[in-house]
């Protein structure tokens, strides 16, 4: 409760001490006389309002308001023009506060803008709506915290359901191109028989080159007259190693066009191969991207 107030340089007062000895102190007096400037440096201390320097009394440098509350402590407000801009609690400065109250002052004086009732405010709360008669008491007795607490946790909760929405909606959708990704699995199958058929490709590679061989012999026998000389040989027999060697030509033919088969299904079952293991590698990428996280619904890790 304040006991004294001391006024210097404020608005029309240079300097001015009144005591507040009684329940209740009634200031009386002549129209301008500053009687409300009182109320206006009482609030300038408790709220930092008005702000600015054009309270300052003309002709002086600064402006000062103390008060003595119950215990004889001091609580002091200055303003300076162009200077010093404090609170003071005894020897104590306080600055830097900007448009605020020190939390330190407002603690100490327990002073709010609710104790303050100027001359041409409607009367108490007799103006008020119920409702904001309910919000003034809250104030009183702090139960401003409550509310505030259930609003706080109401916003959190929005936040949480938004947040568990977007989550449910990405399970949904990986849950999703799992299922599209199934076939995985009949792809690792087809791998590994392109792996036996490339292995049979090989075995035929190695025939092909013998064939190849082969060929390139006969071709130069054919070519060369020498052959028939050297050898010695008839015309049926000639004609009996050239029909031989026509069936083995046919066959090799053959196995050509079954391997020119095989190599075509070889670079099909590779370029599917590269299809499935990007496929598989993205499915993996996603998956992991999901291992360690807390799943929305069942509040579990996710793992492997």
């Amino acid at each position: 409760m304040l006991r004294k107030v001391k006024i210097v340089n404020f608005q029309k007062h240079e300097k001015l001490t009144i005591d507040f000895d009684h329940p209740v102190v009634c200031i009386v007096g002549e129209s301008d006389c500053g009687k409300s400037s009182i109320l206006r440096a009482i609030r300038w201390l408790v709220s930092n309002r008005p702000g600015g320097e054009s309270f300052i009394r003309h002709g002086t440098s600064h402006s000062r308001v103390s008060v003595v509350i119950d215990d004889g402590e001091t609580v002091t407000r200055r303003r300076d023009k162009g200077g010093k801009n404090l609170y003071k609690i005894g020897d104590r400065e306080f600055t830097a506060f900007g448009v605020s109250v020190p939390d330190e002052i407002q603690s100490f004086l327990n002073i709010g803008e609710i104790s303050l009732q100027r001359q041409h405010d409607p009367p108490f709360w007799f103006s008020l709506s119920p409702g904001e008669v309910s919000k003034e008491l809250n104030q009183i007795v702090n139960l401003s915290l409550i509310d505030s607490t259930l609003a706080n946790a109401a916003s959190e909760l929005r936040k949480a359901k938004a947040a568990t929405e977007i989550c449910e909606d990405r399970l949904k959708f990986v849950k999703q191109e799992l299922e599209d990704y199934a076939f995985a699995k009949e792809m690792d199958t087809d791998l590994r028989e392109i792996e036996e058929l490339q292995e049979q490709i090989d075995g035929k590679a190695s025939q092909i080159d013998q064939a190849e061989r082969f060929l390139k012999k006969w071709t130069e026998a054919l070519e060369s007259k020498k052959i028939a000389s050297e050898r010695n040989l008839d015309a049926g027999n000639d004609i009996a190693e050239i029909e031989s060697i026509r069936e083995k030509l046919e066959e090799v033919s053959e196995r050509l066009e079954q391997v020119e088969q095989l190599s075509t299904k070889w670079e099909q079952a590779c370029r599917r191969k590269e299809e499935s293991l990007k496929v598989l590698k993205e499915a993996e990428s996603k998956f992991t991207a999901m291992k360690g996280k807390s799943c929305p619904l069942c509040g579990q890790k996710v793992t492997s």
